[in-house]
C-alpha cells in the first residue's frame, strides 16, 4: 500500500511549479483511481528467459520469443575467456583449435557448467537490454528466469 501522505507531497513537489498543494490531491485522487501496478508496470519490461539444455529462448511480454540460440559457449581452455555464446559458439564447434572449447552449460536437465550458464545468461540479458531495439534502455526489468527442475540450490543460486 501507499503511503498516501507521502505520495501526495512526492507529487506535489514533481508538480510544483505548474499546481498549487489542492490540485495535486486532486490529480493523485485521480491517479489512484488507477492500479497503480498497472501503470508502473507499463514503465518496466517482463523478460522471460528458460535456459534449456539445447536452446535458450527469450521472450519479451508482448513481443514474444524474440531469442531462440542454441545454449553453447565458446571459450579458450586455459585463461576460460568467452569467445562466442549461442549460434556463434555452435559453428564453432569441432571447428576450433584444441585451445578453445566448445561447452554446453546445461547437461541432462542440471547446470553442469556454472561459468558458461553466468556467462550465457549475462550474455541474453546484456543483448535483449542494452541494444535498446528490442527493449527501450529502461532501468531494471522484471526478469524471470526458468532453469532445469532438477537443479540444487546451489546451482538456482548461481543463475539468480
Amino acid at each position: 500500500m501507499v503511503n498516501l501522505p507521502f505520495a501526495i507531497n512526492l507529487l506535489h513537489y514533481i508538480l510544483c511549479p505548474m499546481v498549487n498543494l489542492s490540485s495535486t490531491k486532486k490529480i493523485w485522487k485521480l491517479i489512484s483511481s488507477f492500479s497503480l501496478n498497472n501503470f508502473f508496470g507499463n514503465l518496466s519490461y517482463e523478460v522471460g528467459i528458460d535456459l534449456g539444455t539445447a536452446n535458450t529462448l527469450v521472450y519479451i511480454r508482448g513481443k514474444g520469443i524474440v531469442i531462440r540460440e542454441p545454449s553453447c559457449v565458446a571459450r579458450k581452455k586455459k585463461t576460460k575467456e568467452i569467445l562466442a555464446i549461442g549460434g556463434a559458439a555452435k559453428r564453432m564447434e569441432g571447428r576450433t583449435p584444441k585451445t578453445i572449447e566448445t561447452v554446453r552449460p546445461l547437461r541432462d536437465g542440471v547446470i553442469s557448467d556454472f561459468d558458461a550458464t553466468v556467462a550465457m545468461l549475462g550474455h541474453y540479458i546484456k543483448k535483449v537490454h542494452e541494444s535498446g531495439t528490442v527493449i527501450p534502455k529502461i532501468p531494471r526489468p522484471r526478469l524471470i528466469v526458468g532453469i532445469p527442475s532438477g537443479v540444487t540450490e546451489v546451482e538456482r543460486r548461481a543463475v539468480t
